[in-house]
């Protein structure tokens, strides 16, 4: 009994130091988001760009409709937001200005919105959190793991936004490229998972931006195709 316990002591330690040495050789998240940043060519725009602003036509099963985004971004972080739906032709504006929640219906005076609606309004701010995931954490949850997302090996960076939801950001181990993200949030009947993977990828004047977007939800797969992204000073 000793001789076995010695053994299953001896595999224990060598799985112990393999893992140990996997740890310490995995990089940062400091390090992902750089390279991640500089490869898409945007290093230095949150010296140069205020807002995002994002046009996009939306698919989910056999429903359709259009969406507008406009969001601030900072060397501080992410400021105000607008997220516009056009079903029909009729906009509907959930808007988050100088932290007062709102909703107006096109002819209508702005209706306020309880708190909770602003991590939905803050939800849609797709193309801010791809291009600046650094910003988008409030925290970040311990050192990078190892995971797989979308059926890849990946490096995982997991924390918690500035609306208290957990995200977490998925690099190819390979290449470190971004394959994606999941935003988990918390609703009376519990989390709430949402997958995130951008596509479409296209670079002009040497910033690569990503013009279609794949939302799993609930069992809904919402498709994006973006014919307009603006990105203003």
């Amino acid at each position: 009994m000793a001789e076995i316990q010695r053994i299953y002591l001896a595999i224990f330690m060598v799985f112990l130091a393999s893992a140990t040495a996997g740890a310490q050789g995995l990089p940062t998240a400091e390090e992902l988001f750089a390279a991640h940043t500089k490869r898409l060519g945007f290093e230095h725009a949150l010296a140069s760009y205020g807002t995002i602003e994002a046009h996009a036509h939306v698919t989910v099963g056999d429903r359709e409709y259009d969406t507008e985004v406009k969001a601030s971004v900072s060397p501080a972080g992410f400021g105000g937001a607008e997220f516009t739906i056009i079903r029909g032709g009729m906009p509907t504006l959930y808007s988050d200005k100088d932290g007062a929640l709102t909703r107006t219906t096109q002819g209508s005076v702005p209706e306020a919105l309880p708190e909770s609606m602003r991590a939905f309004i803050h939800g849609h701010q797709f193309h801010l959190r791809v291009l600046f995931p650094a910003l988008t954490f409030a925290s970040v949850s311990g050192p990078v793991s190892e995971a797989i997302f979308a059926n890849a090996p990946v490096y995982k960076v997991a924390g918690k936004t500035r609306q208290g939801d957990d995200l977490a950001y998925y690099f190819d181990a390979t290449s470190t490229v971004m394959l994606g993200f999941q935003l988990i949030i918390t609703e009376e009947t519990g989390p709430r998972p949402m997958d995130f993977i951008p596509g479409g990828w296209s670079t002009k004047g040497g910033e690569t931006l990503f013009w279609r977007l794949e939302i799993a939800d609930k069992g809904d797969l919402y498709i994006y195709e973006y014919n307009k992204i603006l990105l203003l000073p």
